[in-house]
Protein backbone atom coordinates (compact mmCIF):
# COMPACT_ATOMS: atom_id res chain seq x y z
CA UNK A 1 0.00 0.00 0.00
CA UNK A 2 1.33 3.12 -1.18
CA UNK A 3 2.63 5.94 1.81
CA UNK A 4 1.79 9.64 1.94
CA UNK A 5 3.65 11.65 4.20
CA UNK A 6 3.58 15.45 4.82
CA UNK A 7 0.44 14.75 7.24
CA UNK A 8 0.42 15.62 10.64
CA UNK A 9 -3.19 15.30 11.24
CA UNK A 10 -3.09 11.86 12.92
CA UNK A 11 -0.97 12.43 16.41
CA UNK A 12 -3.56 15.76 16.79
CA UNK A 13 -6.53 13.76 16.12
CA UNK A 14 -5.05 10.86 18.81
CA UNK A 15 -4.04 13.41 21.25
CA UNK A 16 -6.93 16.07 20.87
CA UNK A 17 -9.81 13.51 21.17
CA UNK A 18 -8.70 11.31 24.40
CA UNK A 19 -6.91 14.01 26.00
CA UNK A 20 -8.29 17.22 25.86
CA UNK A 21 -11.02 19.26 23.93
CA UNK A 22 -10.85 19.35 20.54
CA UNK A 23 -12.57 21.78 18.32
CA UNK A 24 -13.67 21.88 14.87
CA UNK A 25 -13.73 25.51 14.63
CA UNK A 26 -11.20 27.94 15.81
CA UNK A 27 -11.95 29.82 19.30
CA UNK A 28 -10.52 32.69 17.11
CA UNK A 29 -11.76 35.86 14.49
CA UNK A 30 -10.50 38.26 13.25
CA UNK A 31 -11.24 41.12 15.63
CA UNK A 32 -10.19 38.78 18.09
CA UNK A 33 -6.73 38.66 17.34
CA UNK A 34 -4.22 40.19 19.81
CA UNK A 35 -0.40 39.79 20.40
CA UNK A 36 1.67 39.74 22.73
CA UNK A 37 6.40 40.57 22.87
CA UNK A 38 6.49 37.98 25.82
CA UNK A 39 5.65 35.27 23.91
CA UNK A 40 8.27 34.51 21.19
CA UNK A 41 11.32 32.63 22.32
CA UNK A 42 12.18 29.22 23.45
CA UNK A 43 10.53 27.94 26.54
CA UNK A 44 10.74 24.46 28.94
CA UNK A 45 8.03 22.52 30.28
CA UNK A 46 8.18 21.87 33.62
CA UNK A 47 4.89 19.74 34.51
CA UNK A 48 2.01 21.29 36.31
CA UNK A 49 0.46 22.63 39.31
CA UNK A 50 0.77 19.58 42.11
CA UNK A 51 0.26 16.68 39.43
CA UNK A 52 2.21 14.11 37.30
CA UNK A 53 0.57 15.44 34.40
CA UNK A 54 -1.80 17.62 33.35
CA UNK A 55 -4.68 15.83 31.99
CA UNK A 56 -5.04 18.71 29.88
CA UNK A 57 -3.82 19.72 26.19
CA UNK A 58 -1.69 16.83 24.66
CA UNK A 59 -2.09 14.96 27.63
CA UNK A 60 -0.15 13.75 29.75
CA UNK A 61 2.16 16.99 30.44
CA UNK A 62 6.01 16.37 29.35
CA UNK A 63 8.71 18.40 31.77
CA UNK A 64 11.45 18.92 29.75
CA UNK A 65 9.82 19.37 26.76
CA UNK A 66 11.18 22.63 24.15
CA UNK A 67 8.34 25.11 23.05
CA UNK A 68 9.61 27.37 20.30
CA UNK A 69 7.16 30.29 20.10
CA UNK A 70 8.33 32.67 16.58
CA UNK A 71 6.21 35.43 15.50
CA UNK A 72 4.42 34.69 12.08
CA UNK A 73 4.08 37.72 9.43
CA UNK A 74 0.36 37.21 9.67
CA UNK A 75 0.67 38.11 13.60
CA UNK A 76 0.22 34.69 14.68
CA UNK A 77 2.85 32.78 16.30
CA UNK A 78 4.97 29.03 14.93
CA UNK A 79 5.49 26.71 17.49
CA UNK A 80 7.89 24.30 17.08
CA UNK A 81 7.00 21.74 20.02
CA UNK A 82 9.89 19.27 20.70
CA UNK A 83 9.95 16.42 22.84
CA UNK A 84 11.60 12.74 23.03
CA UNK A 85 13.88 13.86 20.16
CA UNK A 86 10.48 14.73 17.76
CA UNK A 87 9.27 17.84 16.74
CA UNK A 88 6.33 19.14 15.41
CA UNK A 89 4.59 22.42 14.57
CA UNK A 90 1.26 24.29 15.33
CA UNK A 91 -0.09 27.84 13.98
CA UNK A 92 -0.68 29.17 17.05
CA UNK A 93 -3.35 32.40 17.49
CA UNK A 94 -3.45 34.81 20.61
CA UNK A 95 -6.68 36.22 21.16
CA UNK A 96 -8.40 38.17 24.28
CA UNK A 97 -12.08 37.73 24.92
CA UNK A 98 -13.27 39.66 28.10
CA UNK A 99 -10.06 40.34 29.76
CA UNK A 100 -8.95 36.39 29.67
CA UNK A 101 -6.31 35.52 26.88
CA UNK A 102 -6.60 32.19 24.81
CA UNK A 103 -4.34 30.56 22.49
CA UNK A 104 -5.81 28.32 19.47
CA UNK A 105 -3.52 25.67 18.28
CA UNK A 106 -3.60 23.96 14.78
CA UNK A 107 -1.52 21.31 13.03
CA UNK A 108 1.29 22.90 10.39
CA UNK A 109 3.24 19.85 9.93
CA UNK A 110 4.41 16.93 7.37
CA UNK A 111 6.64 14.64 8.99
CA UNK A 112 3.97 12.00 10.04
CA UNK A 113 3.71 9.23 7.10
CA UNK A 114 0.18 7.46 6.72
CA UNK A 115 -1.79 5.13 4.44
CA UNK A 116 -3.80 6.07 1.64
CA UNK A 117 -6.82 4.52 3.36
CA UNK A 118 -6.20 6.32 7.07
CA UNK A 119 -5.89 9.64 5.88
CA UNK A 120 -9.45 10.30 4.53
CA UNK A 121 -10.08 9.04 8.35
CA UNK A 122 -8.61 12.00 9.98
CA UNK A 123 -9.61 15.47 10.38
CA UNK A 124 -7.43 18.25 11.71
CA UNK A 125 -8.63 19.97 14.53
CA UNK A 126 -7.95 23.18 16.53
CA UNK A 127 -7.48 23.02 20.29
CA UNK A 128 -7.13 26.14 22.69
CA UNK A 129 -6.53 27.10 26.36
CA UNK A 130 -6.71 29.78 29.24
CA UNK A 131 -3.34 31.40 29.24
CA UNK A 132 -1.59 33.32 31.36
CA UNK A 133 1.49 34.88 30.61
CA UNK A 134 4.27 36.89 32.64
CA UNK A 135 7.83 37.49 31.38
CA UNK A 136 9.75 34.06 32.29
CA UNK A 137 6.77 31.66 32.54
CA UNK A 138 3.61 30.59 30.78
CA UNK A 139 0.33 28.97 31.97
CA UNK A 140 -1.78 26.74 30.27
CA UNK A 141 -5.16 25.71 31.17
CA UNK A 142 -6.78 23.57 28.28
CA UNK A 143 -10.96 23.52 28.79
CA UNK A 144 -11.46 19.95 30.87
CA UNK A 145 -14.44 18.26 28.74
CA UNK A 146 -15.31 16.19 32.15
CA UNK A 147 -16.29 19.74 32.98
CA UNK A 148 -19.05 20.07 29.84
CA UNK A 149 -20.11 16.54 30.06
CA UNK A 150 -21.19 17.05 33.61
CA UNK A 151 -22.90 20.62 33.61
CA UNK A 152 -27.19 20.04 33.36
CA UNK A 153 -28.61 19.57 30.71
CA UNK A 154 -29.68 22.60 29.34
CA UNK A 155 -26.33 24.47 29.90
CA UNK A 156 -24.28 21.66 27.88
CA UNK A 157 -26.76 21.05 24.99
CA UNK A 158 -25.74 24.95 24.04
CA UNK A 159 -22.62 23.90 23.21
CA UNK A 160 -22.93 21.20 20.37
CA UNK A 161 -20.59 18.48 20.56
CA UNK A 162 -19.94 14.76 19.84
CA UNK A 163 -18.91 12.39 22.53
CA UNK A 164 -18.53 8.43 22.99
CA UNK A 165 -16.79 6.72 25.52
CA UNK A 166 -13.35 7.65 24.46
CA UNK A 167 -13.69 10.56 22.31
CA UNK A 168 -14.68 14.08 22.54
CA UNK A 169 -15.23 16.62 20.03
CA UNK A 170 -16.68 20.02 19.37
CA UNK A 171 -19.03 21.10 17.03
CA UNK A 172 -20.31 24.87 17.88
CA UNK A 173 -19.56 27.32 16.44
CA UNK A 174 -17.03 30.19 17.02
CA UNK A 175 -19.76 32.52 17.93
CA UNK A 176 -20.76 29.56 20.92
CA UNK A 177 -17.34 28.88 21.71
CA UNK A 178 -16.45 31.96 22.77
CA UNK A 179 -20.14 32.43 24.65
CA UNK A 180 -19.14 29.27 26.80
CA UNK A 181 -15.59 30.29 27.67
CA UNK A 182 -16.32 33.38 28.37
CA UNK A 183 -19.46 32.10 30.69
CA UNK A 184 -17.12 29.85 32.40
CA UNK A 185 -13.72 31.07 32.24
CA UNK A 186 -13.83 32.49 35.97
CA UNK A 187 -14.48 28.71 37.02
CA UNK A 188 -10.97 26.73 38.16
CA UNK A 189 -13.28 23.00 37.63
CA UNK A 190 -13.52 24.32 33.62
CA UNK A 191 -10.05 24.03 32.94
CA UNK A 192 -7.73 21.75 34.09
CA UNK A 193 -4.47 21.92 35.87
CA UNK A 194 -1.84 24.01 33.91
CA UNK A 195 0.73 22.99 31.70
CA UNK A 196 3.59 25.27 32.91
CA UNK A 197 6.51 26.53 30.60
CA UNK A 198 9.96 28.55 32.13
CA UNK A 199 11.82 31.11 29.58
CA UNK A 200 14.83 29.00 28.82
Amino acid sequence: MKTLKKVFIPMVLIYALTACVASIHPLYTAEDLVTDARIPGTWVESGSDGSEGSGGLFSPGNPGAIWSFTMDKDSSYKLTYTADSISNTFKVHLLELNGHCYVDFYPEDDNIEVTDLMIVHLLPVHTFAKVVITKDELRLYSLNSDFIMHLPEQQKTSLKHEATKDSFILTASTEELQKFVIRYAGEEEAFHAPRILKRK
